[in-house]
């Protein structure tokens, strides 16, 4: 009725949708509707209230007993948000895990395109700890398996020559960072 109701902004009401679900102990749709609670508070620029929401549809997904390939989707879309926003509150080693952890699921789904995604997200935390060596490593991994996508993943290649040009402006090499920026723009 509230999905109904609320039509267009039912996304507003998605943490009260979730919790409905959760009570009528329909785990697959309540992890979808805390996805969309977390993605709501991403866009209102409440990352502990996204955090809390994702890792709940998170935690839902991950107590399935097998990888099937909805658990699987619903895991990688939530993953790279949960991972931003542990990113944007600094808790760069949790972010990380995160990463990993849908590198893990990519890479046994053999999804070459979030196998990318995940490297950058990677690359994105290790560049803001700091560690610029690791991050230009990641990006390197990242534009390896968007190249291995093809042209499905041309926005996740531009992405990664762009972090591996931003890793090399860190690192005090300008003319590598120049000619990464105009392969990321071509």
């Amino acid at each position: 009725w509230l999905i109904k109701t609320a039509g267009s902004r039912a996304s507003e009401w998605a943490s009260v949708i979730a919790d409905h679900y959760q009570e009528a102990e329909e785990v697959s749709m309540a992890a979808e509707w805390y996805r969309r609670a977390g993605e709501q508070a991403q866009a209102t620029y409440a990352p502990d209230t996204a955090i809390q929401y994702f890792q709940k549809a998170l935690d839902m997904v991950s107590g399935a007993r097998e990888l099937t390939s909805n658990t699987a989707a619903l895991r990688l879309e939530i993953y790279p948000a949960l991972g931003e926003m542990l990113r944007w509150r600094a808790r760069y080693e949790q972010a990380i895990q995160v990463f990993q952890a849908m590198l893990s699921t990519a890479s046994a789904l053999e999804d070459r395109r979030k196998q990318a995604q995940a490297w950058l997200g990677l690359s994105h935390t290790q560049d803001s700890q700091g560690n610029y060596q690791a991050a230009l490593m990641s990006a390197e991994q990242a534009e390896r398996f968007a190249q291995a996508a093809g042209e499905f993943a041309l926005p996740e290649l531009a992405h990664a020559l762009f972090r591996k040009g931003w890793a090399h402006y860190r690192l005090g090499n300008g003319e590598a960072s120049l000619a990464l920026g105009e392969q990321a723009l071509a």
